[in-house]
């Protein structure tokens, strides 16, 4: 009977926890040496999350900082706000605050944008399997997100 109210382990409970030195590289769809499509288990790597959630049945959000790592047996999707998280585009670093102008000159025009909300743009890039977002707020670039296409 108390066993109904127990909470069902996640595979990642049981991980050490570890200090966040990540390098997010949205272009090559990789954290550190994580890349997309790596099993979840290659996770461990970075050692127990500060919270994790169910998305789904099979589908889970791992939260560590700044950063958002989703994966259901491998590696889906990784993301990152631009707080104190590095993020590393074309052999530059990419800052919280960059300008759209800026971005451009760093990483070129966007394939798409979603600009219908004044306060927040979206610009896509699309790049070897990948999309990669770039989010925009009203102070500039606060958001970096990558997924397989």
């Amino acid at each position: 009977m108390f066993g109904l109210f127990k909470k069902k382990l996640l595979f990642c409970d049981s991980w050490d926890v570890k200090p966040h030195d990540f390098v997010f590289y949205p272009m090559e769809g990789r954290m550190n040496d994580v890349h997309l499509g790596c099993s979840r288990e290659s996770l461990s790597v970075f050692g127990k999350p500060d919270s994790s959630e169910k998305v789904e049945a099979d589908y889970l959000r791992l939260l560590y900082g700044d950063s958002i790592l989703e994966c259901s047996s491998k590696l889906e999707y990784i993301g990152t706000h631009l707080k104190n998280a590095q993020v590393i585009i074309n052999r530059n670093e990419i800052k919280r605050g960059m300008t759209m102008s800026q971005i451009h000159e760093l990483v070129g025009v966007p394939d798409s944008k979603d600009d219908q909300d004044a306060d927040d743009v979206i610009y896509y890039y699309k790049r070897g399997g990948l999309t990669i977002e770039l989010e925009f707020d009203l102070v500039g670039l606060n958001r970096v997100n990558c997924y397989p296409t």
